[in-house]
């Protein structure tokens, strides 16, 4: 269970929890193309906070999380014996359900997936609907698990394992039935939660690989579809997971053998923090747990499997204590040395040491991977220290909680004030914009689509709506092709000034050549999709112009020719410490500087997906430059850098080899003439009027 105890604001770069919920709240006006800006390809992230059964997805989680624990609570009356291991029972789930904050995917859905796995591993019998072993319950948990499918790719892997060791051992077992009927209901209703996403199923294959080689980048499929850097180091990683799989589900190896695995793993992270592949600090931390919270489900299958399949292997692995139960004439029938209906026999049940080793086992690793990982999280850049963490996980995280609930209906009409006066907000600084669009679609191209959502637009984004994010050409490609197309651009486009374009710069070149500006407010122009698209069909970037090698920090000069757009692609190499991190984590955050003649350097921040970034670096379009490109449809001196550096922190320069770097250039015909729309159309009010800051996130 996980309580919005922060009221959320509007500062994520993905569009922001704030404005997602209050546009749920809305109705869902514009049908199934809401839903498109929350589908895989585009902001569907955390699962409890934007997707799933439309609006009521958080609702179900939420109810399906209760229902798990109180069954895991009241489970302890029928498996153990003593009142000592019952309460042990007790305070050791109610610990794991108030130690998760908010209604985040590493919160309330990650316990999700462990009592998911508790009650799926299980054997005991429900009474059923469909067939004499699949309970209706079991069939929710496979909706929601396929829900979750549809989530960041490393979660998507975490479910994938789940399920697919969940469908082997039921087949080990010889429960075919019960296996056809899981399965079908979790494919067919991931394929239905991905339709009416409005993806389209050949985009389905796509991110199924993206799921086998461990997307990195911004939850987006195709990070890693660009000729993956470490195709074989994914294939060794499922290898290894498939071969845990197999041994975990027969006793095909020695316990001892087993160990040795076990040993030999711990080894090898061991060996990963002592070398500095991860630190200790804020976001590297995830480094070293996302291979455990992979590998968590093999874990917990490992305790079930053993535990749940035989009463031979319980006691086997177990001490256990029998006692007398007396028979009653329905249980006594069949029942070998029962002879009549007060006769006794000896049952097995588990005492205090089977709690013990079983919960203090299982649970002890699924509290220790959170805690740890939550830290990650929620001490970003700091040190962290085992006392301070467990005070502000363990216990200032469920003092939250609990507050939350005690004041649940002052807490949640607080959160919807909220939203209301975010709305109001959007709406009282760009009512001009919202006008002119009307009910049109309209696409973001900056780092907060929370804008437009507040402003109850049609919010119709591009398959990467965020131009960092659009990290290799094959994301820069379909981003592009979106803005071609008649049948998916959108009418609108609303531009900060302020908004660093040169990332995600063949969709920004796109917008260029295919709309006009209309408006301006507040520092957002916006622009309208052109009638008259020919010149635009006929726009090309030229063949690849091959630079100069250099090294980090050093100044290189940049070719470009006039009135032309001019994109630079930089190639690097990743050293082996910087092909862990990226193939990890993600690849790092760095910085470029540019030289202008007047010797005025301008830094931008970049992201190298699989060692390879690219820029329009001419015209360099940025803050009051982009004002007055579309205004003059000009390119000024001030918009012609001469010079670049990579400029990379000192503790992150051991991620690459220094002097295998290149650049490379793409120069395009003279494009001025193509930007023919007249300028009495954009009605720019005096610089006087003009705010000192845009709209965005962060002034809500």
């Amino acid at each position: 269970m996980a309580f919005p105890f922060d009221i959320p604001t509007a500062q994520h770069d993905l569009g922001s929890q704030l404005s997602y919920e209050f546009y749920l709240k809305k109705g869902y006006q514009f049908g199934v193309q809401v839903i498109q800006n929350i589908g895989p390809l585009g902001l569907l992230n955390y699962p409890n906070i934007y997707t799933g059964l439309y609006e009521y997805q958080k609702i179900i989680y939420t109810f399906i999380n209760l229902l798990l624990t109180i069954r895991m609570i009241f489970f302890a009356s029928h498996d153990i014996s003593s009142q000592t291991g019952r309460t042990v029972h007790f305070v050791v789930i109610l610990l794991t359900s108030l130690t998760w904050g908010g209604f985040l995917l590493t919160g309330g859905s990650y316990v999700f997936l462990v009592l998911s796995a508790q009650y799926l591993f299980s054997t005991a019998k429900k009474k059923t609907i469909l067939s004499e072993s699949v309970s209706i319950f079991e069939i929710f948990l496979m909706i929601n698990l396929s829900i979750l499918m549809m989530a960041k790719t490393m979660y998507s892997v975490i479910v994938l394992i789940l399920v697919v060791s969940l469908f082997l051992l039921r087949i080990s077992e010889k429960r075919f039935a019960e296996t056809f009927i899981l399965c079908s209901v979790f494919f067919a209703s991931f394929i239905f939660f991905w339709i009416s996403s409005a993806q389209t199923l050949d985009t389905l294959p796509r991110y199924m690989m993206s799921i086998f080689l461990f997307t990195d980048g911004y939850n987006e499929f195709a990070a890693r579809y660009e000729k993956p850097l470490y195709f074989w180091g994914a294939m060794s990683v499922w290898a290894v997971i498939l071969l845990n799989i197999i041994l975990r589900l027969g006793d095909l190896i020695s316990n001892k053998f087993r160990l040795g695995m076990i040993l030999s793993q711990t080894f090898i992270f061991f060996a990963m923090w002592k070398h500095g592949f991860v630190r200790a600090d804020g976001q590297h931390m995830q480094v070293f747990f996302r291979p455990i919270l992979a590998l968590f489900p093999l874990i917990l299958l490992g305790y079930s499997n053993e535990l749940t399949n035989t009463k031979n292997k319980i006691m086997r692995y177990f001490r256990t204590a029998t006692y007398p139960v007396k028979q009653s004439p329905d249980t006594c029938v069949d029942s070998p040395g029962c002879s009549s209906p007060t006769a006794t026999h000896n049952k097995v049940r588990h005492d205090i040491s089977w709690v013990t080793r079983y919960h203090f086992g299982q649970f002890f690793i699924v509290i220790t991977i959170g805690f740890v990982y939550s830290m990650s999280i929620d001490l970003p850049n700091h040190t962290i220290r085992v006392s301070e963490g467990f005070r502000y996980v363990i216990v200032d995280r469920a003092i939250n909680n609990i507050s939350f609930v005690l004041d649940l209906r002052r807490n949640m009409n607080k959160q919807g004030v909220k939203y209301q006066e975010s709305a109001e907000n959007v709406k009282a600084s760009i009512p001009t914009i919202i006008k002119t669009v009307g009910q049109a679609t309209v696409d973001f191209f900056g780092s907060n689509p929370g804008i437009p959502l507040l402003g109850d637009l049609n919010y119709h984004p591009r398959p990467m709506p965020i131009a960092f994010a659009a990290t290799n050409e094959h994301i820069l490609e379909m981003n592009r092709k979106f803005f071609v197309s008649a049948r998916t651009a959108t009418k609108f486009v609303m531009l900060p000034d302020a908004t660093p374009v040169m990332q995600d710069n063949l969709a920004f070149v796109e917008i260029l050549l295919r709309y006009f500006p209309v408006v301006i407010e507040n520092r957002i122009i916006l622009l309208r999709r052109r009638e008259d698209q020919h010149m635009a069909d006929a726009f090309k970037f030229n063949d690849t112009v091959i630079g100069k090698k250099f090294r980090l920090g050093e100044w290189v000069p940049i070719i470009y020719k006039e009135n032309s757009f001019s994109r630079m692609k930089i190639n690097g190499k990743y050293s082996k410490l910087g092909k862990v991190v990226s193939f990890l984590y993600k690849p790092p955050r760095n910085y470029i500087d540019f030289k202008f003649k007047d010797d005025n350097i301008v830094s931008v921040n970049y992201f190298m997906s699989t060692g390879k970034t690219n820029f329009l670096v001419v015209p360099f379009l940025k803050d009051e430059k982009l004002l007055r490109f579309l205004k003059d449809r000009k390119v000024t001196k001030d918009m012609l850098p001469v010079q670049f550096r990579l400029v990379v922190e000192k503790e992150k320069q051991s991620y690459y080899n220094s002097d295998e770097f290149s650049v490379d250039y793409q120069n395009s015909d003279n494009f001025l003439p193509m930007l023919d729309w007249q300028s009495s159309l954009w009605a720019m009010p005096p610089p006087s009027t003009l705010p000192p800051t845009p709209v965005s996130a962060s002034s809500f």
